[in-house]
């Protein structure tokens, strides 16, 4: 077969665009520094890098489910601290109005304290997060506690908001708040009529003891939530071992080798050169260079 001139030109011109396209693709790589961009690149490893792309997107939900979980747990629970603490308060108060041998005056004087006391109560009760109240269950945009006098409503339900923190593993992130402070609420109602009534009778038998009850309750409910706290905690930390973990994995998978990649790129350039050079001299000379 007799190669003609544009033969040579063509064959030259594919061959050279091979080389090109190479060097695109390693420029590529250098610039990314990502082995596997498309499917083409790598069918056999793209499963296995495919997986551990998902892997870690599922990684960045529960993450963000944990972070709001932390947030919730240390809130409900240093609400309930605060809770504990005015409760105290409230309690001394009780004593010293049984023990005191107070006149009416006295005992009103303390009432109105308390009084204040339990509105300070009902504003922790209904603490929020990020426009979310933490101790109305279900019922996050509405207030959970409505005080109108001597009667607390609670607006709430028995509902509990849930995390999946990892697979499979779903915490507890909330707890209702009329389980929390109603016992509290009724105790402190009651304990303010004892003292307007100056019935400290039933404020020595009756209302500390009820008031004793609802700070037990307050502390197992802290207790509670700190250690599901805890729980999230610990979590949050084999996560962000597991996910260094597979970002290792996938980078194995993915990624280049960038001293690997220069070099290659150096050795396609000088090919390209070459060939260029190669085809300078090769495809020559044209029917114009006989003309003349």
């Amino acid at each position: 077969m007799r190669v003609t001139n544009r033969m040579l030109t063509l064959g030259f011109l594919r061959n050279l665009g091979i080389t090109t396209n190479r060097l695109q693709e390693l420029q590529d790589q250098l610039a990314t520094g990502k082995r596997i961009r498309r499917p083409s690149d790598d069918p056999t490893s793209l499963p296995k890098v495919l997986f551990l792309r998902d892997a870690l997107r599922q990684l960045e939900v529960y993450q963000a489910n944990i972070g709001d979980s932390k947030n919730l747990l240390a809130l409900a629970e240093k609400a309930i601290s605060s809770a504990v603490e005015v409760a105290q308060e409230i309690r001394q108060d009780a004593v010293a109005a049984v023990n005191g041998a107070l006149a009416q005056d006295s005992l009103n004087a303390i009432a109105d304290k308390t009084d204040a006391l339990l509105n300070q109560l009902v504003t922790i009760a209904n603490s929020s997060y990020e426009g979310r109240f933490l101790f109305g269950g279900f019922q996050t945009l509405t207030p959970p506690f409505v005080r109108s006098g001597s009667v607390i409503t609670y607006q709430g339900d028995l509902g509990t908001l849930t995390r999946e923190i990892e697979q499979g593993t779903v915490i507890d992130v909330s707890v209702p708040g009329i389980t929390v402070f109603n016992n509290l609420f009724n105790a402190v109602l009651g304990l303010i009529d004892d003292l307007r009534a100056g019935n400290t009778q039933n404020i020595s038998s009756t209302r500390i003891q009820q008031i004793d009850q609802a700070l037990e309750t307050l502390l197992s409910y802290q207790a509670q939530l700190g250690a599901r706290w805890a729980r999230v905690e610990n979590t949050e930390q084999r996560l962000m071992d597991f996910r260094v973990h597979l970002q290792d994995l996938l980078s194995q998978g993915e990624d280049v080798d960038i001293a690997e990649v220069i070099v290659n790129i150096q050795a396609e350039e000088s090919v390209y050169r070459a060939a260029l050079a190669a085809g300078a001299r090769l495809i020559q000379p044209t029917l114009l260079d006989f003309l003349r």
